[in-house]
Formats: C-alpha cells, sequence, structure tokens
C-alpha cells in the first residue's frame, strides 16, 4: 500500500514535506534541504535504477529535471522540488536499486533560494500518505 515509507517515519513525520512530483524534503541542520523520491515511485514501477543526475553546483528551478529514473525499457524523469542550488548529490545512488527512499536512498542537498515560499506549495506527511491511498 502507498505510504508504507511514510509511516516509517512516524518519528520525524513533522520534518518532511512532498511535492506534486512525489518527492520529499526535509531541512537539515545546516540550512540545506534534503530530498528524495516517495515510495510512490518504487510501489507504481517496481524496480527503479537513477541513470542520470544533472552535475553539482546547479542552478535550478522548481520543477526542473534533474534525475532520469529507469524501470526496465521505461524512462521517469523526476523534477527539482525547489529552486536554488543543487549543492551536492549522494555518491551512493546513481545505478543503483532504490530500496529505501526515506533513508540511504536519498538523491540530493539543495541550498534552497526560499525554502519556507517552495514548502507553501507541498504538503506534510499525513496529507501525503492520504492521498497517496486515495489513488487505490
Amino acid at each position: 500500500m502507498y505510504g508504507k515509507s511514510i509511516n516509517n517515519i512516524s518519528d520525524r513525520r513533522s520534518e518532511f514535506y512532498f511535492s506534486k512530483g512525489h518527492t520529499w524534503v526535509q531541512k537539515n541542520i545546516y540550512g540545506l534541504i534534503k530530498f528524495g523520491i516517495t515510495d510512490y515511485w518504487t510501489i507504481h514501477y517496481g524496480e527503479l535504477y537513477i541513470v542520470e543526475i544533472v552535475n553539482t553546483p546547479k542552478v535550478i528551478k522548481a520543477d526542473d529535471e534533474i534525475i532520469q529514473l529507469k524501470c526496465g525499457i521505461e524512462s521517469i524523469i523526476i523534477p527539482s522540488p525547489l529552486s536554488g542550488v543543487l549543492m551536492f548529490i549522494n555518491p551512493n545512488i546513481k545505478g543503483r536499486k532504490i530500496v529505501e527512499p526515506f533513508h540511504e536512498d536519498w538523491i540530493g542537498l539543495i541550498k534552497a533560494n526560499d525554502f519556507i515560499q517552495g514548502r507553501a506549495k507541498m504538503v506534510n506527511a499525513n496529507v501525503y500518505a492520504k492521498q497517496l491511498n486515495s489513488i487505490h
């Protein structure tokens, strides 16, 4: 069922926000925004591998294409959840199967232009879990 991984972060739900592109964001202690894909993608498509990621650092806008996933022969483009500078990509994810989208398989770090404004366009974990569960 959708939201399984969301339930696994229940002790930290208030730290996560979710975009319409099925990505999550979380502000870290240094003010950078950690982000990744949600379990929507792994449940909907099955085995996913990250095959392309933009180089860092890179100025990005919300909804810019920054990640390409592969599931068999199908490609999926994932947009940036926020505007800012993509500062860092998790070096352990390229070419690897996505298993834990909220833990080891996070995507990268963004220095956001305006996190408060960007976050206002997202939903919290409780709302996102309900949205996912209403899909089926």
